[in-house]
Formats: C-alpha cells, structure tokens, sequence
C-alpha cells in the first residue's frame, strides 16, 4: 500500500508507524513549520517539495501518477486547510482515493465563527452568545441585547489572534467609527475555565481524546493562545470530564469532521459552551496524544488503511503538562532539555514577536505531584514563576 502525506507536521510518527505497517509513503511538503518536532524523512519513499503552493492540481497529479492508494493530510494552517479539502474533493469524487481530510463544507463552516455557532445552536449544542452586525447603528442595538463585556472577533478564520474587548458603548463606538469593515461579530466575554478538546472521527464514529485545562479566561484577550499553560487530564475537579469530551464529540458530528478537529470550550456559569473549532491538527494534539497513549497521526493512518476502531481504543491516564519557555533556547540548551526527566518534546517558537515566547516544554509524568515537581525546576530556569503560581491554584492538593 502506498500514502501520500501532505505536510510534514507530525511525520516523525507517521514514518516509523507505517514503516512498522509495511506501508509506503510520499510526504508532500508545502509548508515547513519553524516550530515542531523535525521529521526522519528516511521513512519516506520520495520527499517532494512545492513551497507554499496552494496548487489542488499539482497535488492531483502526484497523487495519481505515483498511484496512492490513499492520502492524508496533516496541515495546520488555514490556506492549506482549504486547498487539502478541495484536493479530498476531486481525488474522492474522480478517482476513488480517499483522503482524511475535512470537506470543504467542514473547512469553510468552522472557518466562519458565525456559521459555526448558528448551525451548533440549531442542533441544540451550547456555544457562545453572538451576532452579525452591518453599521453602526446595528452594532449598537446587537451589544445592548448581549450586554458588556463584549469580544469583537474576526468573522473568518480560527487563529485566536485579531481579537479586541470592549466594556462600555463609548468604546465600542469609538472603535466602530475608525474605517472598520462591516459586517462585524460581537461575542458575549465569558467568565470561566477554558479547554480544548481534540475528536477524531471518520466512517461517523468518533473519539474525543481528553479535556486539556488551558487556564481562565481572561480579557486580555490580545494575548495569543499558545502563551497559556496547558494541563491534562483536567485538574479541575467539579467539571465534569465526560460532558466535556460528549458535547465536543456531538458537534464533531454535526459538523461532519473527518480526520481530527479541536474544540475550544468555555465553562462558565451556564455551563458548557462551545466557542470555536479548528478542522485540523492542532495545538493540542501531541498533548492529547502524550496524555491518552493515543496517537492522532497513528489513528489517521489507520483511518486511511480502513482500520478505525475507536471502540477498541483504551486511553491511558498519564498527567502532561505544556509549559511556555521565555529564555532563549540555543542549540546546547535543547540539547539538554531532551535529556531531562519528564521532557518528551522540546519546541522552538520564532513567530510571536510582540511578547517573550521562545518555545514549549511537553512535560510528562504519572501524578500530578511529578509534573508538578519537574514544571516548577524547569520554570525556574526557563519561563516564568506566574505558571507555577496557577498550577499550584488548580492542582488539588500541590501547593
């Protein structure tokens, strides 16, 4: 059997796995991300490199003229996210390749926040308050109905980034009457504990891998995502896990995701609540993954091979913790780090200019007390001593 991979984010397991599997592999890649963990592109049958082409038909042609047998793609970023669906299209619809991918009705839904929430709220799943607004005077009356603290998000796009708070109508205003481009979304602030959740699905049975703690919400909402702590499974006692993983795995379903997704949830006073989905590999998945001993670029391959079980799967119990690195990381230090007791993965971060973020740590232990002992040591030397103030305020019994 032969696969084309397209991308390279998360062939350093893809490689050995289909190895082991006796199956082939042609790994396409468009985009070469600076963080990660760098691919063995030995296990590959042929490397092809096309820098950041966005070009379906070029692709098609691989794909038939080597003869794959299937493709799955493992891209993490929206262009592509679009491209690889449109590629699942015509190899699906023309010659009978399968491709784990999201549909482009998949892609282009969650890649509009507004869709998103109408058609989960149709089928009776929580999300966030919301609406379109197109002037001013629409603006207006649409935050007096959803009531302050308001987030404006951009319509288009699930990156977590271009996004601003406002408190009061004068504020709002004032923004609203700069040249800003209408229609605009206005979002209800939630006040509470936000997760993620990655569900991987395919053939319609779906697996939703474990609720990653990733902090309160906060209005300084200009702060990307990736600065955040990370936990897993969730600490948080009083939240009930397995209505987390249920209400991603529901609107997994009506979505109709193929391959993997990420579920960004809020839990406030009202409950569960559904803020934005990512069609694609996330941030979150090698932290899934370490925390559950279940693999998402395995279980693609095994979806592309027609061996999807996710009955059969049995998830382990292991405590991860993901710990964002302010110091620079020069080549001796990663060197080191892949050394340390508890570190399975070490990632550089050169993309976020604005604040100190120079990587992440993926830390791994049996107890929350040993995740918590070896984060605090390597927070000491390489981040900031305010990760370990929350972990100590979440963990029960640390502290």
């Amino acid at each position: 059997m032969r696969i084309l991979i397209v991308e390279e984010e998360g062939y350093a397991y893809i490689g050995p796995y289909t190895q082991r599997l006796n199956i082939e592999t042609i790994l396409v890649r468009t985009f070469r991300p600076s963080w990660g963990q760098v691919a063995d592109t030995r296990y590959a049958r042929e490397v092809i490199d096309l820098p950041d082409t966005d070009d379906v038909e070029t692709l098609v042609n691989i794909a038939t003229d080597r003869e794959v047998n299937a493709v799955v793609s493992t891209a993490c970023l929206e262009p592509y996210n679009l491209r690889d669906a449109e590629l699942k299209q015509i190899l699906e619809a023309e010659y009978k390749i399968p491709v784990i991918a999201n549909s482009l009705t998949t892609v282009a839904t969650a890649f509009d926040k507004f869709r998103t929430t109408a058609l989960l709220s149709e089928h009776g799943i929580p999300t966030s308050s919301n609406g379109l607004a197109h002037s001013i005077g629409e603006a207006m009356e649409l935050a007096e109905s959803l009531a302050y603290p308001l987030v404006l998000k951009k319509i288009k796009g699930y990156s977590g980034m271009g996004l601003r708070l406002f408190e009061t109508n004068r504020q709002l205003e004032r923004y609203l009457r700069k040249k800003i481009k209408f229609p605009i979304l206005l979002e209800r602030f939630l006040e509470g504990i936000e997760y993620s959740v990655e569900v991987l699905r395919f053939n319609e049975q779906s697996f939703a891998q474990v609720a990653i703690y990733k902090g309160k919400t906060t209005k300084n909402i200009i702060m990307h995502p990736i600065y955040r702590l990370q936990v897993a499974p969730n600490p948080i006692t009083d939240i009930v896990d397995d209505e987390l993983l249920a209400t991603a795995g529901r609107a997994a379903a009506v979505l109709d995701v193929e391959g993997s997704a990420d579920f960004d949830v809020i839990v406030d006073v009202g409950g569960i609540k559904i803020i934005e989905v990512n069609p694609r590999i996330g941030g979150v998945t090698r932290l899934s993954a370490a925390s559950t001993g279940i693999n998402t670029y395995e279980k693609l391959i095994d979806m592309a091979v027609g061996n999807w079980h996710p009955d059969q799967l049995k998830k382990e119990q292991n405590v991860v913790i993901e710990l964002p690195t302010t110091k620079e990381l020069t080549q001796a230090i990663i060197g080191k780090l892949t050394h340390y007791r508890g570190i399975i993965n070490v990632r550089t971060i050169d993309w976020m200019p604005v604040l100190p973020l120079t990587g992440k740590l993926l830390i791994k232990a049996a107890t929350y007390n040993d995740a918590v002992k070896i984060t605090s040591e390597l927070a000491e030397l390489y981040s900031d001593k305010r990760y370990i103030d929350e972990l100590m305020q979440v963990i029960p019994g640390i502290g």
